[in-house]
């Protein structure tokens, strides 16, 4: 009962096993973001203090280049007029008489002066954006901590993982014990089967053996009482029971003998039988003839040499006969000597024919070997044309992306591209991420694209981490909405990149066509606050849409419409 009990509770706490080995390693990843949390709490609020600081540094420059722009404007004349020369005619009105040249202001601000404001503006507006980067993703890793720790401090977490720990250890031994302890459960029952058969065939054979002792005391009284009966009460019953001891001896004994001379009689007969049957078979009527026929000694030596003799004899002319010449001749007919004259003369042509093909042939042997080693020098030659034609063709698999060596899969031209993507990728992020509200960031990959089957097609794809969950999304799994956010913020960041590499020239003026039906409306407004920063930056944004709440927001308006003769321009505001 003990032991079944045992069991039961082993069961009990095997049962709970797989659940804690999940919820252990759960627990610890509670616990650990619950003891990241603050710190990261603390980087995010730093973070948040930096980024206010660089945009307000940001705007600062900003109004300091626009300042230095207005002041040169207000200059022009003036830095015209520096460039004039006497007799030399005016770039802008063509005179060549100069009757007075404009003279600088004090605070006139030169070209200079212009571009070292904008580089001072470009250095503040990366910093802004890097800063603005570090707070989506420290703010990325706060939701995400937050997320996995729950409402939970360091030190429930903590608790839970001991008292989590302690089940699952107590769990494993308990498993570890269960088969040990059901195979002695199982070997117990068996014991208790065996014994349970045993006593119950040991108290059947006692009944057995307790009738027979009782029908053989009721026998043995039965059969007293009537030998009493009939001899008398005089009789010697002891003495009665020993002489018919003695008697059956005797009667055995004689029975014995009569058994034994009963089987001596009948394997005699069948010796006599088999003896009848093997005087037959040697051509004798019966085993007495056979023995009246039998020779004497002397006889059957001579007999017996002369068949030994004619043995020998017979075994050499067999061996004679067994010769493969005298087989052959006693087969053979009686040989045509024309045709084998004729066969003869045919043979003789044959072996000619043969000695022609034989000179034929080593003729031909030894121009082979000379191509052989005129091929063996051309070989040789073509050697180094062979090695350079594999580094070549390695060296256009490798860039091709189609080689072993290439283990990331990437053409060349992937390659290349893939340090612009990003570049692209990190300026479109410092859109995106605002227009979605810190939730999606774009990654660069190396691997494929959804759906590319190109055996080199690596270098160039694009995946987005959704912060608020921590996983990482094809492109193609986004919203009509959110694929246009990405796709702006990619079409926005390819023009910061281009301007980059021009030497900090920005792109003035940007169009931005339909996609706004497909927003919902806070990430409409998310991506015409991004838009309205764009032009709060000095640029011109245009956009073409039939959102009634995108025209809402526009002060500047061109309305187009539709007739027989083509579209017009209906209104301007």
């Amino acid at each position: 009962a003990a032991l079944r009990a045992s069991i039961g509770a082993d069961q009990r706490l095997d049962a709970t096993h797989d659940h804690l080995a999940l919820a252990v390693p759960a627990a610890r990843r509670q616990a650990e973001a619950a003891d990241l949390l603050p710190v990261a709490e603390r980087r995010l609020r730093a973070a948040e203090t930096a980024a206010r600081e660089a945009f307000a540094a940001y705007l600062t420059a900003a109004d300091a280049r626009r300042t230095v722009s207005r002041r040169r404007l207000a200059g022009a004349a003036a830095e015209l007029a520096r460039g004039l020369v006497g007799g030399a005619p005016c770039t802008v009105c063509g005179s060549t008489t100069h009757p007075a040249p404009a003279a600088p202001d004090d605070d006139h601000a030169d070209e200079s002066a212009e571009i070292t404001a904008q580089q001072h503006e470009t250095a503040a507006e990366k910093r802004r954006a890097d800063a603005d980067a570090v707070v989506v993703e420290v703010g990325g890793e706060v939701a995400r901590l937050r997320a996995a720790a729950g409402d939970h401090t360091p030190a429930e977490t903590a608790a839970a993982v001991d008292e989590l720990t302690a089940q699952l250890s107590a769990a494993a031994a308990a498993r570890a014990r269960l088969p040990e302890s059901q195979s002695r459960l199982a070997e117990a029952e068996q014991d208790q089967r065996l014994a349970a058969e045993r006593l119950d065939s040991s108290v059947r054979r006692s009944c057995a053996l307790a009738a027979e002792v009782a029908a053989g005391r009721t026998a043995a009284s039965d059969l007293r009482s009537g030998l009493v009966d009939a001899l008398g009460e005089s009789l010697d019953i002891d003495g009665c029971q020993g002489h018919t001891r003695r008697c059956g001896e005797v009667v055995g004994a004689a029975l014995t003998a009569v058994t034994e001379l009963c089987s001596a009689r009948t394997v005699h007969a069948a010796a006599r039988q088999r003896a009848d049957r093997s005087a037959r078979r040697h051509g004798f009527a019966d085993a007495e003839s056979a023995q009246s026929a039998a020779l004497d000694e002397a006889t059957r030596e001579q007999l017996h040499g002369g068949l030994e003799r004619r043995s020998h004899q017979a075994d050499r002319d067999a061996e004679v006969l067994a010769d493969p010449q005298v087989v052959a001749a006693l087969a053979a007919a009686t040989p045509d000597l024309d045709a084998l004259a004729a066969a003869e003369r045919s043979a003789e042509q044959l072996h000619d024919g043969h000695r022609g093909d034989l000179s034929t042939a080593q003729h031909s042997a030894a121009r082979l070997d000379e191509l052989s080693a005129a091929l063996s020098s051309r070989l040789a030659e073509w050697q180094p044309l062979r090695r350079t034609q594999e580094v070549t063709a390695g060296l256009a698999a490798l860039a091709e992306g189609k080689s072993g060596d290439n283990t990331l899969h990437m053409s060349l031209s992937s390659y290349v591209l893939a340090a612009r993507l990003e570049q692209v990728v990190a300026a479109a992020n410092e859109r995106l991420v605002p227009m979605t509200s810190g939730r999606y960031a774009l990654e660069h990959t190396v691997d494929k694209t959804a759906g590319d089957r190109r055996a080199a097609a690596g270098g160039l794809g694009l995946r987005v981490r959704d912060e608020w969950t921590g996983e990482v999304r094809e492109p193609s799994t986004l919203s009509g909405g959110e694929t246009f956010q990405a796709s702006l913020a990619l079409a926005l960041g390819l023009a910061d990149v281009v301007g980059y590499e021009c030497g900090g020239t920005q792109l003035q003026t940007i169009f931005v066509d339909e996609g706004f039906g497909s927003l919902d409306a806070d990430s409409l407004d998310e991506v015409m606050d991004e838009l309205d920063r764009l032009r709060d930056g000095g640029r011109v944004v245009g956009v073409v849409s039939h959102v009634d709440a995108v025209r809402e927001r526009i002060p500047a308006q061109l309305r187009l419409v539709k007739t027989r003769t083509g579209s017009a321009i209906a209104s301007a505001s």
